[in-house]
Formats: structure tokens, sequence, C-alpha cells
């Protein structure tokens, strides 16, 4: 290898005495490439500096003997001349117009591991110091000059034996500053051909618990393992990766957690996360070790049913409170509250260990806000409050109660209890799905843990059985049971509508609430485009239920059709009219009920019983309980008795799916959603073709495996569709993909046996 190159350059023959050259200085790596930012000390050979030049830069010299001290940049950074350097002599002529030296560099990259060989996040290295740091994450590429003396015997410097070498593991995933958590590993020796420089740090996996005092965990609470300036938070239960800070492991390692990571505790404040300045303990430092368990912490709480009281402690009616984090409550509505004791927790900080800043509306109107703290025997302090003159408290009492009963059937016995019913609790005032729960083998089942409240309670009725009525309505109060029970009919009949119960349960939890749904959010906002196009827009007898929402998103749908379908608190009968009516409408868009489907003992259809219940409704005089009953009876696969739909009702019918046929040809290749969907055990699906093209129809498995052929040759322009069945397949999701010409698109489908 070349330790010196010098390139001279002829421009001219003729140079006089005196003249200076215009000489350009470069320090080069083993490929030719200029390594920026190096610098290259001019020197007389007695010693002298004649100036300073970074690599590149076009110098003017006379003609003679010079010194030059090459200082390499390191991964691209100016370094100090006393930290690496390599003297070389230079003759300069009157014909010299570059100098140019070689200086070897690997492509190095550091990487530190745990005690499985993986990369922990956020690590980094500093390589050298610059009067501060460069730090690097690990596993990322660095530029290094060699610091090899049997090829560079005349280097000189700090570095010439090694690059200092400092490593910070990644905490949590996150790098962090040297002062923190640092290991010195001395100085690492750089030379051609050597691999990665690796080195191990043993990391815990472990968790953090705020539980209360019955050893439950607190909603919300969040805990900081450092701080970094700021914080990093991470919620209790959730699994965090640190470095061990065992000296005993790693007696080199330094940094201010070398003694353990600080640790701030936030419980939850009525199971919402919330800021350290709100809340927060001091738990000191922890150490983190090799066979450690969870880190659990507690601080009482109070989980509260909440009245708001007059001075001789009697409820005032019609009141609520506000309180930090847990919104308007209104009496006998539920919270849940860390205490505020400063005796219990003396390291507590945080605006609230002054008491919760409540503002208290008697009678429904403001007097003003007050502090209360909760002591640790989880009373509210102080007892009463003067505002207005008038003094006022909070009690503060149970908090929970819960649903049993039992759905059974009038088969094969009288009382049969029935397995795997779904029961679901709605919130009266939100509608918001409040729990679901399905019954055991004896048809019983139970909803526990509900904040006293009114609730709806309600059955998705098996298909088969018909219900006197699916819902009932429930009042829970605090450390009470209320019973609510559901006896079916069974009953035989081809179609298979779904009940009102079921609906609610799909956009429940569509829209957020708890439980599993068997249709999803996007396949609801396709049935509700399909009431829309078809029953909205229909050019002899618009039914107008659903009323789309105008910024078109799916979530605002499904949001209206929440409203329609849990309805608030006390309604009119034309409320519930449109309640049942729109459940009919989403079972004939989904493909439940056919609209030629006879439902009366006369012979009366689905569709002119949809007519029947539009036109009740639309009358300002009309029968409301009269088109909420067809509807609901229809909605539960009970037959309607004779004479109640008018055999002269118009037979409409309202279509139900496909793409829009007007008659002409469509104007481009288009495939449509299958119908219905979920199905069993057969399907539509429908396409639409603007010329005559080769068509290819398959059905495929997740897996990619085909299984059927539905379509494959050549067909004519128009809108065209195919009966899918699917009887010999199993429950679950399968892929169509169709192909005509260039055009190629695939839709998923659900089997539902």
């Amino acid at each position: 290898m070349k330790s010196f190159l010098s390139v001279i350059t002829l421009l001219c023959l003729c140079a006089a005495t005196g003249w200076s050259n215009q000489v350009t200085l470069r320090l080069v790596d083993q490929n030719g490439v200029e390594m920026t930012n190096s610098k290259l000390y001019v020197q007389t050979v007695e010693g002298t500096t004649l100036g300073i030049y970074t690599s590149g830069d076009l110098v003017p010299l006379d003609p003679g003997t010079y010194k030059i001290l090459l200082v390499p940049s390191v991964n691209g950074a100016g370094i100090y001349l006393g930290q690496l350097r390599r003297e070389e002599t230079a003759v300069i002529t009157e014909v010299t117009t570059t100098l140019q030296w070689e200086w070897t560099t690997v492509s190095a990259t550091v990487n530190v591991r745990d005690q499985n060989g993986t990369p922990i996040p956020g690590s980094a290295f500093i390589m050298y110091g610059t009067g501060g740091y460069t730090g690097l994450a690990c596993g990322e590429s660095v530029i290094l000059p060699i610091t090899d003396e049997s090829v560079y015997p005349n280097m000189s410097g700090d570095w010439k034996a090694g690059y200092p070498t400092t490593i910070l593991p990644g905490v949590i995933g996150t790098r962090h500053y040297a002062s923190q958590l640092n290991r010195d590993e001395g100085a690492q020796e750089i030379y051609e051909g050597m691999g990665p420089l690796e080195f191990a740090w043993k990391t815990v996996q472990t968790t953090v618990y705020i539980r209360d005092q019955n050893g439950t965990p607190i909603p919300g609470s969040a805990f900081i393992m450092y701080g970094t300036g700021g914080y990093t938070g991470l919620a209790c239960g959730e699994s965090v990766i640190l470095p061990i800070t065992d000296e005993s492991v790693y007696p080199n390692m330094s940094g201010d957690w070398k003694a353990g990571y600080p640790t701030t505790i936030l419980p939850g404040i009525n199971g919402v996360a919330h800021y350290i300045w709100d809340l927060s303990r001091d738990e000191g430092v922890h150490e983190i070790y090799e066979g450690m368990g969870p880190l659990e912490f507690e601080w009482f709480q109070k989980e509260c049913e909440v009245a708001l009281v007059d001075g001789n402690g009697h409820n005032i009616p019609e009141s609520y409170i506000n309180i930090p984090y847990g919104g308007n409550v209104t009496n006998g509505g539920v919270i849940h509250l860390p205490t505020t004791d400063t005796v219990l927790y003396p390291t507590m900080g945080g605006s609230v260990r002054a008491g919760y800043l409540v503002a208290l509306y008697p009678g429904g109107s403001s007097v003003g806000t007050a502090a209360f703290g909760l002591t640790s025997s989880l009373e509210f302090d102080p007892p009463f409050v003067t505002l207005g003159g008038n003094q006022y408290g909070i009690r503060c009492g149970s908090a929970v109660g819960s649903i049993s009963g039992k759905v059974s059937a009038n088969c094969p016995s009288t009382i049969t209890g029935l397995l795997g019913v779904k029961v679901d609790a709605f919130e009266v005032g939100t509608g918001d799905l409040a729990a679901t729960v399905v019954t055991d083998g004896s048809g019983n089942y139970v909803i526990d843990s509900l904040p006293a409240g009114n609730y709806m309670v309600t059955i998705v009725t098996p298909l088969g059985y018909a219900a006197a009525t699916d819902e009932v309505a429930a009042s829970v109060t605090g450390g009470s049971t209320v019973t609510v029970d559901f006896h079916l009919n069974c009953i035989t009949i081809t179609a298979n509508p779904r009940s009102i119960g079921f609906w609610k349960h799909q956009v429940g939890v569509a829209t957020g609430g708890k439980g599993t749904a068997q249709i999803d959010g996007p396949t609801l906002c396709q049935y509700l485009d399909l009431i829309e196009a078809h029953f909205n827009s229909s050019l002899i007898n618009q039914v107008i239920v659903y009323q789309p929402p105008t910024s078109g998103l799916c979530s605002d749908k499904l949001q209206v059709a929440k409203n329609l379908l849990n309805l608030v608190g006390s309604q009119t009968m034309i409320a519930r009219a449109r309640q049942q009516l729109m459940a009919l409408l989403l079972n004939i868009a989904a493909g439940y009920i056919s609209q030629a489907q006879v439902i009366s003992a006369d012979g009366a259809t689905l569709s002119q019983s949809v007519t029947y219940c539009d036109n009740i409704i639309d009358n300002p005089s009309g029968n409301y309980e009269l088109a909420k009953t067809i509807a609901d009876q229809i909605n539960n696969n009970q037959q309607v008795a004779a004479g109640v739909v008018p055999l002269s009702t118009p037979d409409i019918r309202y279509k139900t799916g496909g793409s829009g046929k007007n008659g002409g040809l469509p104007k481009e290749f288009s495939l449509s959603q299958n119908y219905p969907n979920p199905f069993n055990p057969t399907t539509v699906i429908e396409y639409a073709l603007p010329a005559e093209q080769f068509v290819s129809l398959k059905l495929f498995d997740l897996l990619g495996r085909e299984l059927l052929t539905l379509v494959e040759g050549y067909q004519s322009a128009g809108y065209q569709s195919v009966v899918v069945d699917a009887s010999r397949l199993s429950s679950g999701w399968y892929v169509y993909r169709f192909s005509a010409g260039s055009f190629l698109n695939q839709k998923r489908m659900l089997l539902l046996k």
C-alpha cells in the first residue's frame, strides 16, 4: 500500500525563481475519494507552521521542501492535531500543481446486543470526542481511518492505539445521554479487514403495575422510568425492555442511572391517563437486575357512586358535578379517584394533591367550584363547603351493580336453556354498548361490574327462534343485581332476518363498543349505501328512514345508524316504528330476507309490508304502534296475522343489490361486493363489462389456494352476475378474484354456517 503519493501535473516549463505555485493539497482514501474536512498543516522543515488547510484547498507555495502534518477526518468530521496525525515530507518545484496523500479507511459498524444476541433498540456509541462527543446509532455505518501502526509507522496522536469507545444501551427503545448510562469499552483499533465491533449489555423485560388497595390495576395509570429533560411515560402493564444496572456485572458502568432508573408513577384519574403535573408520586430509583419480577406499586383508590347533597346530607334532585377527568357526573354516576392524602404518600406531587377542583351544579345551576381532597379512608374532605351562603357536600357510596338472567325456549321442553346467546347492555342516554356476554350451557348469563345507571338489555335472537321482546329496560344501583329473563318461541321459517338486537350489536361494536361482531364496519356501510340508493331514492315510493351524513364518511354513517337503532330515554311510538323499520331495511340490504318473501297468513309480501309501514310513518295521524309491530314481527321471523297488511298495497321491488343498472351498457369495468355478506350458503357476485371480454372469476382461500372457478370464458358487454354455492366449504373468509382483459380486482366474502 502506498503511504505517500505525489501527483505532479506539468502545465508549463517556464518559471522564474521565487514564483509561487498554486498547489492543491488533498488527502484521499484508498479509493481516491477525498476525505472531506481533513486538515493539512504546512510547516517548514524546522517545524514552523505556515498554514492550516482543508483537503482540496488551493495553496500558494514557493518551491522548496516542506513538512506536512496530515490530520484525517473521522466519519467526515474534522478532529484535532493531537488526536491523530501523520507526518510527511513534500518537495515543491516550479511545476508542482497537486500534492495528494492516501489514508486507508474502514467502513465499520458497532452493535450493542442483549444476552440473546438481539440488537437493543435506541442504543448508541461514542467513537471519539471533539471537545464534547459525537454519538452514532448502533448498526449505523461509520467511516474511520485505520490506526494500524504497521501500515503507518509515522502516525502519532492520542488515538494511534485505537479510538476510545463508549456504549449507551437504549432504554425502553429510546436513545439517551451519555451522562445517564454508559460503559467505557476502551480504545478500539481500526484495521483493514476488520468486522463489526460487537458489545453486549444484558436486558430485562419487565412490567410496572399500579394497583389499588384491593390489588386491582388502576385503569389509565402510567409510569415514567426515566427523564431526558422531559419524560417518557408508558401505560401500566405494558412490557418494557430495560438494560440492567447491576454494577457487579458491569463495574465500568457510569452515569446517573447506574444506581437504578428513577421511577415516577401516575395513577389514572377516573380511568383516564393524565400529566405528571396533575398527580404523581416519586418512587426513587429502581435497580434492574437479572431474574427480577414486575415492579408493583399501590395507590389507594375510591370507586364511588357520587351524589351532590345539601348541608343535611340529603340528595339535591337534578344535580351534577364536574370533576377533573371525570366530566359531568350526575347524582348516582360513578367515578374512580385516587387518594390525595399527602400523609399517606408524602412524595406525591401535582396540582390535584391539594384536592380535586370540583364544579358544583345543584339543581343543574352552577354555584362555583371547591377543592375536595380524598383521604386515606377514601372520604371526601372537607365534608361540606359553603358556596353562595349554602352548604354542599359530596357523598360517596357503592359503585357498581350487575344484571343476570336466563335465556330459554319452549322446545324441546317447556323451559330449555339456550347456550351461546349474546346478551348486550346498552347505556340509556348515550346508546353506547356497555357490555356483552353469552349464555352458558344452562342459558344463564351475568353482566358484572356495571356502573350504576339505566340500561337497555337486549338479546341477539338466534335463528329459528322468536322473542316476545328482545329488549328490556333495567336500572342498576350500586351493590344490587337486577334480573332480566328472556323466553323464546321456536319457529320454522324459510327466511333468515335478524332481530333489532342483532343490528344494535353490530353497529355498537363498529362504533367502539365492547364485544365482537359478525359484520364489520365497512360492510355495514355498504348496507347503508344500498338503503340510500334503493329505498331513499325510489321513484315510486321513497322510504326515508336512514338519512346519510353530508360528510360521506363511514364513521358518520355508522353514527347515524346507531342513533336510529339506539333510542335514548322515553321515545314516541313513531320513533320506535322507525327503529324497527331501520332494522328491517338492514335485513333486506344484507340479503337476510327477500322482498318477495310472504310474511303474512294471507299472502302479503315483505315489499308490501315495507311500503305499508312507511306510509303509516309518513301519515301524521298514522297508527305508529301497528307499523312498529309489523316490522318487529318480521325482524323476529314471526308471521304477521291475516288482514294486517292490506293486499292492495303496491308490491314495489326495492332493489337490494347490484351495480345500478339503468338499461344501458356500463361505461367501465367494475366488480361489486357480493350480497348478502356474510352469507350461508349462497351469495351473488355482480360485475360490469363495457365490451365483450374474456372473463375469469375464481374463489380462493386466504392461503391463496384456488377452490372454485366461477366464470372462465368470453362474455358479452353488460351487467353480469353469478351465484356462488359454498355449501361444501367451511365457515370463514374467502377471496374472489376477477379479471377481464387488463382489468383486475378482488374482494373478500365471509361464509357463516
